[in-house]
């Protein structure tokens, strides 16, 4: 059982063996905060800083439970790793039984930030606004209290294996950040992102990078295997791109097939202090009083003040909200067995099966080599039209690189056949 502890001490949501790479210099036993509510900063202990009273207290039948002891075992294991990821870098994952740590250790980093537990409450809140506009009328949704949110919250950290399992596959990688510049950390340190414009950030969807702070100037990745595949299957030196970029990608190529860090360049650091800065919950950590970026990427991202939710929930009735990532036009994206495809196309038709004619013959050929695929999007002008899961595309006999969208399985080809053909 749980130690009966006082319901007001200071439990960690952000570990003080992470927060002690970013605390200031020397001997020192403390950091700066910036609070971005009130966009001040002020001096916090290592103790006090990531922490909240009470954050791991919960009321069941009558009593209070602490379980902040439930931390103990993995911070422990995390103090060590960071140790050894600082004296070996990479050589610190060549273990599976490393690899397996750090997976474990990144997945509670996720659970256990604010954001998690804010997130079961906002989502209740617009699901019942989203209701409210759909039906006209206020909708009685259950709002889960901060104690159900406590309860939820360890439920999912006992349960985490299947949550873990979904960062197996990935590939580690260390970055490291260049003198001018460094990694900012929050209370929600582990980021999670997309390069590709159409993808989402699952753990499981396809190009998906997680990344967290080590300290400043070391950064742990956990890259989508996709990212390698494209990396090794594309010729980077002839992409029509400019050079320092051609050059960070070579980097991080030689980087992955060699075991060793690849190094950031300032625009890549930026970039993930972006993330870290407009996605936290609150509250930024630094070593000095000196948050002049931290302010303005709030400038620059005007709702990032406090952070209440992870999630987006759309409006009840309505399609999907546009992709601003995506550009204009027509596109047929394909989610295929190594890697995932955007291809430009043209004269789409209405119905199943979607045909469409590929304006890349090169584009067209690298996608049918990954095939069959898990997934099809299309896009018109950034909207999802259209998306099925398990599909195959067929070359038709005509005109050039006209292809059709058919669904993998064929019993399910031939009902979707018959339905569409059924009177309007």
């Amino acid at each position: 059982m749980p130690k009966q502890q006082p319901e007001a001490r200071k439990h960690h949501f952000v570990p003080r063996s992470l927060l002690r790479y970013f605390k200031a210099s020397g001997d020192s036993e403390f950091l700066f905060t910036f609070d971005k509510r009130s966009r001040r900063s002020f001096v916090s202990s290592l103790e006090n800083a990531g922490s909240q009273k009470g954050y791991n207290s919960l009321r069941a039948k009558g009593e209070v439970v602490i379980f902040e002891s439930d931390f103990d075992g993995v911070d422990a294991q995390l103090a060590s790793s960071l140790r050894d990821v600082h004296a070996r870098g990479m050589a610190a994952f060549r273990t599976f039984e490393e690899r397996a740590n750090w997976l474990d250790l990144i997945t509670i980093q996720l659970l256990r930030a604010p954001i998690m537990r804010s997130t079961m409450q906002s989502t209740m809140v617009d699901l019942a606004a989203s209701a409210a506009e759909a039906f006209g009328k206020d909708i009685a949704m259950p709002v889960p209290s901060g104690n159900d949110t406590r309860k939820a919250a360890r439920k999912l950290f006992q349960e985490r294996d299947q949550i873990r399992s979904l960062l197996a596959d990935k590939d580690f990688m260390l970055f490291e950040a260049p003198a001018e510049t460094s990694f900012r950390i929050s209370d929600r340190p582990v980021c999670i992102s997309n390069p590709n414009p159409y993808g989402d950030t699952g753990l499981a969807s396809p190009g998906v990078t997680i990344f967290m702070p080590l300290g400043p100037q070391v950064l742990l990745g956990l890259l989508c295997p996709s990212v390698r595949y494209r990396l090794n299957n594309c010729p980077l030196e002839a992409l029509d791109i400019e050079a320092a970029a051609v050059a960070q990608l070579i980097a991080l190529r030689e980087a992955l097939s060699g075991g060793m860090p690849a190094k950031w360049r300032y625009e890549e650091v930026q970039r993930h202090n972006t993330l870290q800065v407009a996605r936290a919950s609150r509250f930024i950590y630094g070593p000095n009083s000196d948050f002049d970026d931290v302010i303005a990427i709030m400038d620059a991202n005007p709702g990032a003040a406090e952070v209440r939710s992870a999630l987006h929930v759309g409006r009840m009735g309505h399609a999907p909200e546009p992709r601003s990532a995506m550009p204009m036009g027509k596109w047929l994206v394909l989610f295929g067995q190594c890697d995932s495809y955007m291809l430009a196309v043209t004269d789409a038709t209405e119905g199943y099966p979607l045909e469409v004619t590929v304006l890349s013959e090169l584009a067209l050929a690298e996608a049918l080599a990954d095939g069959p695929f898990s997934e099809m999007q299309y896009f018109e002008d950034q909207q999802q039209c259209q998306g099925m899961r398990d599909v195959k595309l067929q070359r038709l006999p005509e005109p050039a690189m006209r292809v059709s969208v058919l669904h993998a399985d064929p019993a399910l080809h031939r009902l979707m056949e018959a339905m569409d053909r059924r009177p309007k």
